[in-house]
C-alpha cells in the first residue's frame, strides 16, 4: 500500500458520510508512504508530538470513491518557547533566541487556539491509496476559523520527523507580531 503522489487543490465532489468501511482506515493507518517508508502512517501520526488529539473518519463519494480523512489538532497553549526556537532555527537558522520566542508565542496564543491539519487519501480500486490534499484550520481566540491549503506532502514529511510543520510556524510567527 503506497502513496506517491500529492495533488494539490480541493475536492469538489459530494460526499456521503456513510458507506465507506472501516477497512478503509486501516487500509490508510497501516499503509507506507513512498515520501518515508520506515513506518506507517497510523504510526507517524500516533508519534507526533504535537497532536493532542488525531480524528479517523472514512466516506464514500456517490460516484463510489472510498476516502479516508485524518485530522491532527495542535493545541497551541501546549506549545513552549523552546518549540517555537528549534521550528524557527530549523526553517531560518540558528538566529532566533528563547526569549524572543517566548514573546512571540504568548502574543499568539492570545490570538490562535488551535491549528487542525487535515490530510484527505483516496483508496484505488488496486488497494493502494493516495494523498488527495493538505489543509490547515487555525481556530482564533475569537471563535474564527481561518482555512489555509498547505503542501500536502511536505507537510507530511515534517510530521514523520517531528517538526513543527512550516505553515503552523509562520502562522505563529505573523500572529505573534502583531
Amino acid at each position: 500500500m503506497l502513496c506517491v503522489a500529492a495533488l494539490a487543490g480541493c475536492d469538489t465532489q459530494t460526499e456521503s458520510k456513510t458507506s465507506a468501511s472501516p477497512d478503509s482506515v486501516a487500509t490508510v493507518k497501516d499503509g507506507v508512504l513512498d515520501l518515508d517508508k520506515s513506518t506507517t502512517v497510523g504510526r507517524a501520526f500516533d508519534g507526533f508530538r504535537y497532536f493532542s488529539t488525531k480524528t479517523w473518519t472514512h466516506t464514500t463519494t456517490e460516484n463510489g470513491r472510498k476516502l479516508v480523512e485524518v485530522t491532527g489538532t495542535v493545541d497551541l497553549s501546549k506549545l513552549t518557547s523552546e518549540d517555537i526556537a528549534a521550528a524557527t532555527a530549523n526553517a531560518f537558522g540558528p538566529s532566533a533566541n528563547t526569549a524572543q520566542s517566548d514573546a512571540t508565542l504568548r502574543n499568539a496564543q492570545r490570538q490562535l487556539k488551535s491549528a487542525q491539519f487535515v490530510f484527505r487519501f483516496v483508496l484505488n480500486l488496486d488497494n493502494t491509496f493516495e494523498l488527495k490534499e493538505g489543509k490547515m484550520i487555525l481556530l482564533r481566540a475569537d471563535g474564527k476559523s481561518v482555512l489555509t491549503p498547505v503542501d500536502g506532502e511536505y507537510t507530511l514529511k515534517e510530521i514523520y520527523e517531528g517538526r513543527l510543520p512550516d505553515a503552523l510556524l509562520s502562522s505563529i510567527l505573523l500572529a505573534g507580531a502583531q
